[in-house]
């Protein structure tokens, strides 16, 4: 009886299955409740911030308007209160130092029922002449703005009465207004500063320190209030709060872009800076120039954090009480379920011992009735199964030992072909062998190359089997020079003897001293092609070949890939062959489709010819190389001696395909004019 080594009871792996199923879904309940409660949470923080803002903004709006009612109620009196004072400046013969302005200080504050001080500020903004003396000689240009300069320049060039903004002294937080008037010879800018103290009760009213206040008692997020105006960022309301140089600069930055709203967060709390758009930036140099204001806002978490947190540990207990009850529940049933399935493992162990007689008797009404009857029906067909197999056993011995007669006598055959077919791969091996010395024998050799009188050239084909379908050649002969470069369809014995074919061919004609391209070409096409038939191969050859003289002269015909026409320093130009012929060997009746071309090489230029096997070899990505690149490598090492040239080539052919070995033969031809020479 075989024993299992990783036995799990079914009761567990039922266990497993249902709590693997009951406590994702409790866990993912208890999130979703957490985080809709958190996400209810936090929208209700926010959106007790955005009331919080929006009702300081209204406050202080509110605040403005109150001063704004206030200053039109006072700004008549003002006007009339610098007639008395115009006078004394003419009594004095226009010179302030002959007024005394403590007389009219009491009697201005007499006639306003207000407390009053007079400025006499002169053409360069430093106050000369006060009531007020701790003022004396206050120089307005290090302190305020530049456009405050630029609306007193326009006070001083005109004639009207102007009024500032009424705001707070810092210290007394008493209604305080400034009002401007120009003296008639515009040499001096009269001042007077009003203290209102009959407007207290309705400032109480606006008090917008206490409204703020009242703002933080309605939201418990709300830590600390303040509103900074002015350019220099001093507290609003008189407060003596010292601010640090930084946070000064950083309201002024705030007050210059006019940030809408700047968050930073530092020791747990959110600082929120609002500018306030009071309007100070006009267009008007002569409008009032209202102060600009920030407000900052202090909040902190604290509420929403203990809320959190108490949902957090509240989600957390309930998961895993709910957990423990599932454990305890699912123990209990997959115990009752795996029970009969115990006694009907403990009688199927009873028949895999052998015991065929012994039945299951399993109380169950489901079914589990079911797998009872089968396995008991299972034992009686497995004891009349035994006496049946034990009958086919004796059957088979018998096959068996006559099939392993019929097998003998067939590998005694198979191992005398395997002789003979060893013995023919040897005989084609020597035959293949020769034909590639041959095609290497007749390729040019280097003496026959050197001979050649103006080019230098250098030339490598290397075959993708043992026996390639490229062909090139260079010939001499009575003094003239044919090149010749071609390419086999496929490659292998066909390919190579086609290749020597073209090879001794165009080597014939050329001794015979046939010079007309089109001729040549026709009767070598049908030479080729009776060869292809005769030896029943459906090949044929692409084929370009080039008369050259020493004076440089080239005269290209045939149908092969593009002809590289390299220039003394570098620059490529490609010639198409495509019409000037046909594929050799494919029809016998392609005389009319071949035409031949003419161009001229001077010393330095030269021609570099080519097979596919370059321009399609693949890399490692099965990326092309391409005639683009072969054209770059060319050009960039043209200076180079031809053999030079050859080299760079093949070796970045050769480092692009990387580990792949070449699908194609590689053929490459490369001829550099040296001299241009003039024969007899």
């Amino acid at each position: 009886m075989n024993t299992l080594s990783s036995y799990r009871p079914l009761k567990y792996s039922i266990m497993t299955a249902i709590l693997l199923l009951v406590i994702p879904t409790v866990v993912l309940l208890s999130l979703s409740t957490y985080f809709g409660t958190r996400i209810g949470l936090l929208t209700s923080y926010d959106s007790l911030q955005k009331q919080t803002e929006n009702n300081a903004i209204n406050a202080i709006h509110l605040v403005d308007n109150g001063y704004a009612m206030l200053e039109k109620s006072i700004e008549h009196q003002l006007e009339n209160a610098f007639i008395p004072f115009m006078q004394a400046y003419e009594d004095a013969n226009r010179d302030p130092a002959k007024i005394d302005l403590h007389v009219l200080q009491k009697q201005f504050s007499k006639d306003l029922g207000a407390e009053v001080d007079l400025y006499i500020i002169s053409s360069e903004w430093i106050i000369e002449y006060t009531t007020f003396d701790l003022d004396l000689g206050l120089d307005f240009k290090p302190i305020v703005p530049e456009r405050f300069i630029k609306r007193l320049e326009n006070m001083l060039a005109s004639s009207g009465f102007y009024p500032e903004e009424m705001g707070l002294e810092t210290q007394t937080s008493r209604i305080r207004k400034y009002s401007y008037m120009s003296t008639p010879d515009h040499a001096y800018l009269f001042e007077l500063g009003v203290v209102f103290d009959q407007f207290n009760q309705f400032v109480g009213r606006l008090n917008l320190i206490q409204i703020m206040d009242d703002l933080k008692a309605l939201n418990p997020s709300l830590d600390n209030v303040r509103i900074f105006e002015g350019f220099q960022g001093r507290v609003y309301g008189g407060s003596e709060e010292e601010i640090s140089e930084s946070l000064q600069a950083f309201i002024k930055d705030v007050i210059d872009n006019r940030t809408e709203v700047h968050d930073i967060y530092q020791d747990d709390k959110l600082i929120r800076y609002m500018y306030i758009d009071r309007g100070y930036e006009k267009t008007d140099p002569n409008a009032v120039i209202s102060e600009p204001r920030v407000l900052e806002l202090t909040y902190n978490t604290d509420s929403i954090d203990t809320a959190l947190t108490r949902l957090l540990i509240t989600s957390v207990a309930i998961s895993i009480v709910a957990i423990i009850l599932t454990v305890i529940v699912t123990y209990v049933i997959s115990d009752r379920i795996a029970m009969p399935i115990l006694k009907i493992i403990d009688g199927v162990k009873q028949i895999e011992d052998g015991n065929l007689d012994y039945r299951l008797a399993v109380q169950s009404e489901n079914e589990l009735k079911f797998l009872e009857v089968g396995i008991n029906d299972m034992a009686g067909q497995i004891e009349e199964r035994n006496r049946q197999l034990e009958e086919l056993v004796d059957t088979l011995e018998m096959r068996v030992a006559y099939r392993t007669e019929e097998l003998s006598n067939a590998n005694e055959e198979i191992s005398v072909l395997n002789e003979r077919l060893q013995e023919e791969n040897i005989r084609l091996e020597a035959e293949v062998d020769v034909a590639r010395k041959l095609q290497v024998m007749l390729l040019p050799t280097e003496d026959e190359l050197k001979q050649i009188q103006g080019l230098d050239i250098a030339g490598f084909m290397e075959p993708a089997d043992e026996v390639g379908g490229d062909y090139y050649d260079v010939l001499q002969h009575n003094r003239h020079v044919k090149i010749g470069i071609g390419d086999v369809t496929g490659h292998g014995l066909d390919s190579g003897v086609i290749s020597m074919m073209t090879q001794m061919g165009v080597r014939t004609l050329f001794n015979q001293g046939e010079s007309d391209p089109k001729r040549f070409l026709s009767v070598l096409n049908q030479t080729i092609y009776d060869n292809i038939q005769r030896i029943k191969s459906d090949k044929n050859l692409t084929l370009m070949l080039m008369d050259y003289t020493s004076q440089g002269d080239i005269r290209l015909s045939g149908q092969h890939e593009d002809v590289i026409v390299v220039r003394r320093d570098g620059t490529i130009k490609l010639i198409d062959t495509f019409d000037l012929g046909m594929p050799i060997g494919l029809d016998e009746k392609s005389a009319k489709y071949f035409k031949a071309t003419s161009l001229k090489l001077e010393a330095g230029d030269g021609i570099v010819l080519y097979t596919d096997g370059i321009t399609e070899a693949h890399n490692m990505d099965k990326e092309l190389y391409g005639l683009e690149r072969l054209c770059d490598v060319i050009g960039q090492n043209w200076s180079q001696s031809a053999e030079g040239v050859k080299d760079t080539v093949i070796a970045d052919v050769r480092a692009w395909l990387g580990k792949q070995k070449p699908l194609d033969d590689i053929t490459l031809l490369v001829l550099k004019q040296k001299t241009t020479t003039h024969q007899a």
